[in-house]
């Protein structure tokens, strides 16, 4: 379980995460999640000495582990539909 990992999302058809399977638990997003968009510096530059992409469409859910119950939160980089990677937690 390491910042950086692809994690399976499940979201509703406008793009909202409802769950997600990290670390071989399952987590039901509650109550809202929160969608921002993360901006990488302008130089950002990629081997090519081009710019990559710079925003990036984030969510920060709470997920409610459907096992232990308990509540973390994360925020999770939209990637490709069902795989997600997960850019941080939060204390």
């Amino acid at each position: 379980m390491v910042v950086g990992d692809l994690v399976a999302v499940w979201a509703n058809d406008a793009g909202v995460p409802q769950r997600f399977e990290w670390g071989g638990h399952q987590y039901l997003v509650c109550p809202r999640p929160v969608p921002w968009v993360d901006r990488a510096p302008w130089w950002s530059m990629t081997e090519t000495g081009l710019i990559s992409d710079v925003e990036q469409q984030m969510w920060r859910v709470s997920g409610l582990d459907t096992t232990t119950g308990e509540i973390t939160r994360v925020d999770l980089a939209v990637e490709e539909p069902g795989w997600w990677r997960l850019s941080g937690v939060q204390d």
